[in-house]
């Protein structure tokens, strides 16, 4: 099985996610693609297993390229893939719209026909309103924080890989990871 990374980026944090989340999986198991530079409905079905990453601007906005991406998203046919979101936002100052984004990015995956897994709990973070959240313990999937909480990220990032690697029930992966 090989892992589809697809990410946008104009801070370079969501960037430097994705590196991170490839070198604990290893390169030879995942790929990561920068959404602008990729053609979405030729490559997204190359995968079997797709981790989507949106960083959350302002109010809640979904990062542009992204957002210009959801109508080719919306174009695939993700039937029988699983299909996992990490999203990055700021949980202080823009508190009551944290990693907001990374809900309609898995609707859209939803409406292509993807099972969404890889759900995180909402302990451990210090936020207003998300509507990340799937009920008021859970988001779905994993929200970072580069700004205040950066360095619970790798921690967080290698839980979640185990967790997403348990729920695709994979036990010939990286020893490292189990």
């Amino acid at each position: 099985m090989k892992i589809g990374l697809f990410y946008s980026s104009d801070t370079g944090n969501t960037e430097c996610v994705a590196e991170l989340m490839r070198d604990e999986i290893g390169e030879e198991i995942m790929d990561i693609h920068e959404v602008f530079k990729t053609d979405l409905q030729d490559t997204i079905i190359q995968y079997d297993f797709i981790i989507l990453g949106v960083p959350t601007w302002y109010d809640g906005e979904m990062q542009s390229e992204w957002a210009n991406k959801l109508d080719d998203l919306a174009k695939v046919d993700l039937s029988n893939r699983k299909v996992a979101i990490y999203g990055l936002g700021e949980q202080e100052d823009w508190g009551e719209y944290f990693c907001d984004a990374m809900m309609p990015l898995a609707l859209k995956a939803q409406e292509s026909g993807a099972t969404i897994i890889g759900n995180w709990p909402s302990v451990g973070y210090e936020f207003t309103d998300s509507k990340a959240l799937i009920d008021e313990h859970t988001f779905i999937g994993l929200p970072l924080d580069e700004d205040r909480q950066a360095d619970l990220t790798v921690s967080r990032i290698k839980t979640w890989l185990k967790l997403l690697l348990a729920e695709l029930a994979v036990d010939n992966w990286r020893a490292s990871l189990i």
